[in-house]
């Protein structure tokens, strides 16, 4: 008796009981799941498809990781903090099947509904870590970077380092975010390898298109530069894609009848090293408990790459909206290093306009007077 009232205990503090069969691979579908339990995989009966002698797993090994990644995301309204005003809970409320369903956990309907019907929790709430307040890592990274967008375009530009905090405690300060945003691509670091092509795109007129050369299809003379989507005006970066379709999209309509545009190949003659921002790593599943750090690595590099290379408007707010991506350039290309204390020569991003095209830019370097500040990439022809 002592020992069945000891386990009734347990179920009744952790809210769920054990349910007592055996599910297959195929039958859990969830391969983190069968991943992380794979010590208690064993050779027997598969109670919801019937196979017989193939690899199962005890449910409740199943319910153990499956309920601390629940935990993770959700809460017991009763143990985490939550507000109760007017006869009821201040936040929303969630059925077991709501949560297993956010979760991506979607077995065989029998499965599903046997580990429902052995949930003893009347309502789930959306927490962090058992508190309703909390924020999840993965969001807070997410909200630190539009609070940071926001300071940079509509508080200041060029002293955000001094902001003092006055938003959501939990949030990276603005003034931090820079070094997180650095320290997040670090293990992005790539190289383009001698002997590349890459590509240029101009309009021009009929005029210049006879006499074009190497210089003018170059980046523009610091006296000239405009500001761009990475670039501060007067500081002028070179703009090239790794094809030329992609290289003649990127410069959009020319405004202009009277030009057209031309597309000049160039040759990288020396190795650059480059953060890729087109290789973003994979988004692991929620139920991936052990990669939960990867998680939120991963869905803030996603979040911040869709925000920094995002389709612009030019409809004069162009300027105000390519700040955050040029902050964050200018940073990369002046304060940031590698772990052996070398910089970067530049960056790979995805093309806001051409689903499937791939951009490089390369910044400059040497001293602002220079004449060639982009060394080792070479004018090859004019296509």
């Amino acid at each position: 008796m002592g020992g069945a009232k000891n386990l009734w205990m347990e179920e009744i503090e952790r809210g769920w009981s054990s349910v007592d069969s055996q599910v297959c691979e195929a039958c859990l579908n969830a391969p983190d799941l069968w991943r992380l339990a794979k010590a208690d995989i064993r050779n027997e009966d598969c109670d919801y498809c019937e196979k017989e002698a193939l690899p199962v797993l005890p449910v409740h090994a199943v319910q153990t990781l499956l309920y601390r990644a629940i935990g993770t995301y959700y809460a017991d309204p009763q143990h985490a903090g939550t507000p109760w005003i007017e006869g009821e809970w201040a936040v929303g409320l969630y059925e077991i099947e709501e949560v297993l369903a956010d979760l991506g956990f979607l077995p065989v309907d029998e499965l599903a509904e046997d580990i429902a019907a052995a949930d003893s929790t009347q309502f789930w709430i959306k927490a962090t870590n058992g508190h309703w307040a909390s924020v999840h890592d993965d969001e807070l990274m997410v909200y630190s970077w539009a609070t940071f967008v926001r300071t940079v375009k509509h508080q200041t530009r060029f002293h955000f380092q001094r902001v003092v905090a006055d938003r959501f405690e939990q949030e990276i300060p603005v003034s931090e975010m820079l070094e997180v945003i650095g320290g997040n691509v670090a293990d992005l670091m790539t190289t383009v390898a001698v002997g590349t092509r890459i590509f240029r795109a101009r309009h021009l007129t009929e005029d210049e298109l006879v006499r074009v050369d190497a210089s003018m299809m170059g980046p523009p003379p610091k006296e000239q530069a405009s500001a761009g989507r990475m670039n501060p005006a007067g500081i002028p970066y070179l703009y090239t894609a790794f094809d030329a379709q992609t290289a003649v999209v990127e410069i959009g309509s020319p405004g202009d009848q009277n030009k057209a545009p031309s597309v000049a190949e160039f040759q990288v003659d020396r190795l650059l090293k480059v953060i890729n921002l087109s290789e973003l790593p994979d988004l692991p599943h929620p139920l991936a408990i052990d990669r939960r750090d990867e998680r939120i690595k991963a869905k803030f590099l996603h979040s911040f790459v869709a925000s920094i290379t995002q389709e612009v408007h030019k409809d004069g707010r162009e300027h105000v909206d390519y700040v955050p991506s040029q902050v964050v350039c200018e940073f990369l290309a002046q304060a940031y290093v590698m772990p052996d204390g070398s910089p970067i020569d530049g960056i790979i991003y995805p093309s806001a306009v051409s689903p499937d095209g791939i951009n490089l830019l390369v910044f400059p370097k040497g001293r602002s007077f220079d004449r060639d500040r982009f060394q080792g990439i070479t004018y090859v022809r004019q296509l």
